[in-house]
């Protein structure tokens, strides 16, 4: 139940692609819990068996990171979260705003 870890697409808009440093969603994949080791991974197999860790990745929308979690007595889970990447807000152009003139000189 590892909340996504969000960002906008600003790097190249559109190409739903962002660089995540991973090291910053830590505190939310903790949820309070201390002194836990964590790393994140590009797959299952790779959290569980704490091989290939990664810390900052160009991850596309949907895109599943593995996170394994040890404490101290080197007991571990293995959990997931999704990245999301948002796109930028579109700005409209305004409608022209006319008036009929009511011919008063004002």
């Amino acid at each position: 139940n590892i909340p996504p870890m969000v960002a906008c697409d600003q790097n190249m808009p559109g190409d739903v692609m962002e660089v995540f440093d991973l090291n910053n969603h830590t505190s939310t994949v903790e949820n309070g819990q201390v002194g836990l080791t964590i790393s994140y991974h590009l797959s299952q197999t790779d959290a569980e068996n704490a091989i290939g860790a990664v810390t900052t990745i160009t991850g596309n929308d949907g895109q599943t990171i593995w996170v394994r979690a040890e404490n101290p007595l080197g007991c571990v889970q293995v959990g997931s979260f999704q990245l999301q990447v948002l796109p930028l807000p579109v700005i409209a152009t305004p409608t022209p705003l006319e008036a009929c003139d009511d011919e008063t000189a004002d």
